[in-house]
């Protein structure tokens, strides 16, 4: 591939999502506050986009909407990772095609959120 494989095996996304559960164990185990709510919701990465707006955003257009929402996330990992923008770019456009087509389209990807609500012991 276009990246060289000791750099792909070196690679580390520092990304960690718990499940409620854990946090819910983290909270109780350090004692500090008492959970008054905890509960998660979902929120589509198409949020905010109406079908058939004025704008006329067609599928891709919201793929690429999708895209730069995670690259801002991700770009400083990629971005180490390949050493060249022109290899991060094409990363990102084949992202953009695979979200589009095999997430977008089938009414999938959503943000999820915690939302937890504590007093102080």
């Amino acid at each position: 591939g276009s990246i060289e494989e000791s750099k792909l095996k070196s690679s580390n996304f520092p990304i960690y999502t718990p499940y409620v559960d854990e946090v819910k164990q983290v909270i109780e185990r350090e004692g500090s506050f008492d959970i008054l709510q905890l509960e998660t919701f979902h929120v589509s990465w198409l949020e905010g986009f109406v079908e058939n707006d004025n704008e006329g955003l067609d599928k891709y257009a919201r793929g690429k909407h999708v895209t730069r929402l995670v690259r801002a996330v991700v770009e400083s990992l990629v971005s180490s990772i390949c050493g060249d923008d022109a290899i991060a770019e094409e990363i990102y456009r084949r992202y953009e095609i695979k979200v589009t087509d095999e997430i977008l389209e089938k009414g999938r990807g959503a943000f999820a959120n915690l939302l937890i609500s504590l007093v102080k012991k």
